[in-house]
């Protein structure tokens, strides 16, 4: 909303339907990510997020940079830990 461009970092199979619900919140350590930060760089790592896609530029995936408007179409199956 601030004209910042924004990514996510996820594998395909943390994508679910809207109709899933999460688990909350759960974070993890950052150095999972990255054994350390750039400076100005605050990592987060969080297990599961609900973002709206429509404040992602992009999502990073294993299979390369995706398209929020065409993530929808991306969704499969859902996840096991998805309680419905």
């Amino acid at each position: 909303r601030q004209g910042i461009p924004f990514f996510a970092l996820a594998g395909s199979e943390k994508f679910a339907p809207r109709s899933c619900r999460l688990p909350s919140e759960i974070a993890k350590p950052p150095s999972e990510v990255l054994p350390r930060a750039p400076r100005g760089v605050e990592i987060r790592n969080l297990y599961f997020d609900p973002t709206p896609l429509k404040l992602l530029t992009a999502l990073i995936t294993e299979h390369g940079a995706l398209d929020p408007r065409k993530a929808r179409a991306s969704v499969g199956k859902p996840p096991a830990s998805c309680s419905r």
